[in-house]
């Protein structure tokens, strides 16, 4: 009935409607609100049909809003089904469309007949679909992160061999895994000046979680039986990995703090800001219990 109702008001309003009677921006916004009906039954290919025949036939005179969330919510079908590859032009449509930002609050702000509240809620919509964007474009960065793994030791028992893998092999491995880090820390910041809560709580997260993979990488590095059986090895070996453990533990605390006080100041709560509790808690499980909630 929802859907009927939505194209009989098309029909009578929309862009094939007489001249006179056209109000094609109330119509773009019904039937691009027919949308929800497909998303909370999971037909993922149904919104992006969806969206992709609203964009073909409202993308020149919706709101800019509208339109980024129509693309948004496009990547996010793919994405839903572990299409990632279908879903990064639709995310790179959205940053480029927002751009600084600049022409897309000039052209809200400027509508005629919405009310000081409603362009609010069209600028938040809008700087929503593009952090989202800009959280699923960082998670590429973040995978990429995820797939350097620590580098074993292989060599002979002996000091030298030791040595040379803690000055060559470790240390590559630390420089190559380090810059992963970096490039996608800086992803996920690029989504900060839009200030969306459950988006900067999010990025807060992710970036937290990749300072602790790396003391868990440290602190879960095996040790080769003929290292452990020399106190000399063992102390080398251990040595250079504690060294490095403490640099990204001491980072990774203040990542899950932002991420808690962002989520406690907004009141948004979810799976990502559970993630910083729970991690800080593991960090350092005095300073951080833990709360009780019903």
């Amino acid at each position: 009935k929802a859907i009927d109702d939505a194209h009989l008001f098309e029909r009578n309003y929309g862009p094939r409607a007489p001249a006179a009677n056209r109000r094609l921006q109330d119509s773009a916004t019904v039937i691009f609100s027919l949308g929800t009906i497909y998303q909370n039954a999971h037909d993922w290919n149904h919104v992006v049909s969806h969206y992709h025949d609203w964009l073909r036939t409202y993308g020149r005179t919706a709101m800019p809003n509208q339109v980024l969330s129509a693309n948004m919510l496009q990547a996010h079908a793919f994405i839903e089904q572990h299409n990632e590859n279908n879903a990064a032009p639709f995310l790179n449509t959205v940053v480029h469309d927002w751009g600084d930002g600049a022409r897309v609050t000039e052209r809200i702000n400027g509508a005629d007949g919405m009310s000081d509240e409603a362009k609010a809620l069209a600028l938040l919509e809008a700087k929503t679909a593009v952090s989202e964007a800009l959280f699923y474009q960082a998670e590429v960065l973040y995978q990429a992160y995820n797939h350097i793994h620590f580098p074993e030791y292989r060599g002979q028992g002996d000091l030298e061999s030791v040595n040379h893998w803690a000055q060559h092999n470790f240390v590559e491995w630390l420089q190559r895994k380090k810059a992963a880090l970096d490039a996608a820390e800086a992803a996920y910041n690029k989504l900060v000046p839009l200030d969306v809560p459950q988006w900067m709580i999010s990025a807060a997260s992710r970036i937290g979680s990749m300072y602790t993979e790396f003391v868990d990488a440290f602190d879960d590095a095996p040790v080769p039986t003929e290292i452990a059986n020399d106190p000399d090895l063992y102390g080398i070996y251990v040595g250079a990995l504690e060294e490095q453990r403490q640099i990204f533990y001491n980072q990774a605390i203040p990542k899950f703090e932002f991420c808690l006080i962002t989520s406690t100041r907004v009141r948004w709560f979810n799976d990502y800001s559970r993630t910083c509790e729970s991690e800080l808690h593991r960090l350092n499980p005095t300073d951080y219990p833990l709360a009780d909630e019903l």
